[in-house]
């Protein structure tokens, strides 16, 4: 019956106490130091994205097109129109006064305006160069500046390089707004392919080409194109509608300060020569529609008076006449005073009436029929007509052959002095029509630009670059703050655990080299021997020269090297040391006890089948599984076939035998055991050793493996001594030190070679084989 393994019961020691080293927020790090850490381990991220930010962003700018910009100047009067509102009289008053700058600038962003000058243009067509083939095929002038790293002169010349007229591009309605493809081939050559119409045609500048699709005819005449061979052009007949918001994009009209009247108007777009074309066109469309604006009240006045002059013309004709007649065909009549005077007022009443019901007809151009004004005017004509009748009725009292004479002799001086009124006010109208004047003057004309509008494609560069490295920052400090903490330096270890650092062994380039895929028969890469000199090297005989003094202060002469986790380089380093501690002729026994992972296979060339598990299950002896002087007076028992029951068999007799048993026979054994956190076979080995090494990596390893590490450990009553902190950042001093070192460096003797026989593990283990 197998004795079981029995554990140190830690927690009973004098003056020490089951604790776990846990993380406390007293000894977290500030955040200052914690962020500079995570900016640090991501700084090759940091720059490349502001490099590559910075260098899509140089492209982007590369590919907008360089815009011109056509200017001009507006002054805007402060009053207009008054001759037309003076006619009104008391009415003009209700018309109020309004912004004419603001009103105007509104005016001249209207759709209509511009529509009506892209319509006289005609520059519903729009041909463009692409960017990709302008970039494939430069000119010799554009690779020039390009070499003198002036982008903004590369982009200019890259762009300006081609050049196309359209003298005719008509599509069916189907294909409006539909994308063409014109490709120069040089010699006044072209090829037209479009994908939604469906055709491939060849043509040549400056004759017409007809191409037939599905839906129709597709007619296009080029007048001019330059460009290099291969050049490629978008072409498209844009809709009413589109070509107008596209226009409009570029379109910006800025109002003075202090109400000066005075209004900038800017256009923008890829074509200096359509853009002066196309605002000198919206000015002249402009100041047209300004002075109609202001003569519309006085033209619609004069051609109403116009017209009731040319109707009380005829009414006075026919009361002259029927007045004539009436005084040739009868006697004349001198009616009374009394009679004068009613006839007078009546005369005078319906004059009036006349008045306003001119008044009323010029008022309903502006207001409806309920307006208050017009209602005003309705009231006065209602108290005229009543005076009228009364008059009237006076009148029809007299004598037949007096009354006629009266109402003849009044119509006619009525009809005389309603043509002269409105003679008199025909004339005043067509006076104020030529005197009136629009309230809007050009300041200054467009001009065509010459220069396209500046743009500075580094300050792009660098606010893209920028960009991107602050997001690379925020990334990285969303990982770093959020994700578990990693390990960065040796203090981490030491104030997260509690634990000591023994050594801080650096990155090794050449280690780096070594572990680069190799044919299975070549050597295995051990870096203390391929490059002895090696920081890493030198920061192991430092580690072995602090285990040897502390060899006899622990119970037996076991080391276990393990880790939380795989990938940490504890293989790495306990197969360096035992090549160390062989070459200065101790005996040593490399075992790989990680059952699972067979971490030292790696680095320890096998020289025979069977190992540790072989052993443990009876099927092999202890002479089949040693293998001999694997490293200059260096034994070493492989962990052998793998096996699903590895924890069971570590958990068997024979492994606390076999150890006990071997141990005296060398000065060290090096025991490399599985990651404490992947599996359990540690624990059962390291209740063995003398002491307990924990291997961390700098930016693989956290806090938390660690702290469940030793949790774990200490659970089952073991105490690992400290840790080896792989992977550290060599510091300069450091770093240089051996290869100032190797001046100094002694001649190389042959290794000492000792040989160790092991004893068979039976009844009489524990003893030593007479040597």
């Amino acid at each position: 019956m197998s004795s079981p393994i029995i554990f140190h019961d830690y927690a009973a020691d004098t003056g020490r106490s089951l604790r776990f080293m846990m993380p406390s927020s007293e000894a977290q790090p500030p955040l200052r130091r914690r962020v500079l850490r995570i900016l640090g381990r991501h700084k090759l991220l940091i720059i490349a994205s502001f490099l590559l930010a910075a260098m899509m962003a140089t492209l982007h700018a590369l590919s907008i097109r360089p815009m011109y910009e056509a200017t001009m100047l507006v002054h805007v009067a402060q009053s207009g129109g008054k001759e037309g509102r003076a006619l009104l009289g008391d009415v003009a008053g209700m018309f109020g006064n309004r912004a004419p700058a603001s009103t105007e600038a509104e005016l001249v962003q209207s759709r209509s305006l511009m529509a009506k000058s892209i319509g006289n243009l005609d520059l519903y067509a729009s041909a463009e160069p692409e960017f990709t083939s302008l970039v494939a095929h430069p000119g010799a002038n554009c690779l020039a500046r390009l070499r003198a790293m002036d982008l903004a002169a590369f982009r200019s010349c890259l762009w300006s390089s081609a050049d196309i007229v359209i003298a005719r591009f008509d599509v069916p309605p189907a294909l409006i707004n539909q994308d063409f493809t014109l490709r120069f081939e040089g010699d006044g050559a072209f090829l037209l392919t479009g994908e939604a119409a469906g055709i491939s045609a060849h043509g040549r500048v400056g004759q017409l080409l007809v191409a037939q699709t599905s839906s129709g005819p597709v007619h296009l005449q080029v007048s001019a194109l330059s460009a290099e061979s291969g050049v490629s052009f978008r072409l498209r007949k844009r809709s009413a509608l589109t070509a107008l918001q596209e226009a409009q994009q570029g379109l910006r009209v800025n109002e003075g300060r202090n109400g000066s009247g005075m209004l900038e108007v800017a256009l923008r777009g890829p074509n200096p020569v359509v853009v002066n074309a196309l605002l000198a066109d919206m000015a002249n469309e402009y100041l047209a529609g300004s002075e109609r604006r202001s003569t519309q009240d006085l033209d619609r006045s004069l051609a109403y008076v116009r017209d009731q002059l040319a109707d009380a013309r005829r009414r006075l004709q026919e009361a002259e006449t029927r007045y004539r007649q009436f005084r040739n065909g009868k006697a004349t009549i001198d009616p009374g005073e009394d009679a004068k005077t009613s006839a007078q007022q009546l005369a005078s009443a319906k004059s009036q009436k006349l008045e306003l019901e001119q008044k009323r007809a010029e008022l309903l151009v502006r207001f409806t029929p309920n307006h208050p004004v017009v209602a005003s005017i309705d009231a006065q004509i209602a108290n005229v007509n009543n005076e009228i009748r009364r008059l009237g009725a006076y009148l029809r009292t007299l004598p037949t052959l007096e009354q006629d004479n009266l109402t003849l002799a009044q119509d006619l001086k009525m009809q005389t002095e309603n043509y002269a009124s409105l003679l008199t006010m025909a004339r005043q109208l067509g006076l104020a029509r030529a005197s009136v004047e629009g309230n809007v003057s050009l300041i200054d004309l467009p001009q065509m630009p010459e220069r396209p509008v500046p743009d500075r494609i580094d300050v792009r560069a660098a606010a893209g670059g920028a960009a991107g490295a602050a997001l690379a920052v925020l990334l990285a400090l969303l990982r770093g703050l959020t994700q578990r903490r990693r390990i960065e330096a040796a203090a981490d270890v030491e104030r997260s655990v509690g634990l000591p650092v023994y050594v801080s062994i650096p990155y090794s380039a050449r280690q780096a080299t070594l572990a680069a895929p190799r044919r299975r028969e070549e050597a295995p890469p051990l870096l203390a021997r391929a490059a002895p000199l090696d920081a890493a090297v030198e920061s192991l005989r430092h580690f072995r020269a602090t285990l040897q003094f502390a060899m006899p202060q622990q119970r037996n002469n076991i080391v276990l090297m393990t880790s939380a986790r795989s990938g940490m380089g504890a293989s790495f380093i306990v197969s360096n040391l035992a090549l160390l501690y062989g070459s200065c002729g101790k005996k040593v026994l490399l075992i790989d006890a990680d059952l699972r992972g067979c971490g030292l296979a790696a680095y320890v060339k096998p020289t025979r089948e069977g190992g540790l598990s072989e052993l443990l299950c009876g099927a092999q002896g202890m002479e089949g599984i040693v293998q001999r002087d694997v490293m200059p007076s260096v034994d070493y028992i492989a962990a052998g076939q793998h096996c699903a029951d590895s924890a069971e068999l570590l958990h068997r007799p024979e492994l606390e035998r076999l150890l006990k048993a071997i141990a005296s026979y060398y000065d060290i054994v090096l025991v490399h055991g599985a990651p404490v956190l992947e599996a359990s076979d540690s624990l059962v080995v390291g209740a063995q050793a003398g002491a307990i090494y924990l291997v961390v990596r700098r930016g693989v390893s956290d806090e938390a493996d660690l702290a469940e590490t030793v949790k774990r450990l200490r659970f089952v009553g073991l105490s690992p001594r400290g840790c080896l902190f792989n992977d550290a950042r060599a510091a300069q001093e450091s770093a240089s030190y051996p290869q100032r070192y190797a001046r100094f460096w002694p001649a190389r003797y042959a290794p000492v070679v000792t040989r160790v026989d092991v004893p068979a593990i039976g009844k009489n283990a524990g003893e030593k084989r007479a040597e």
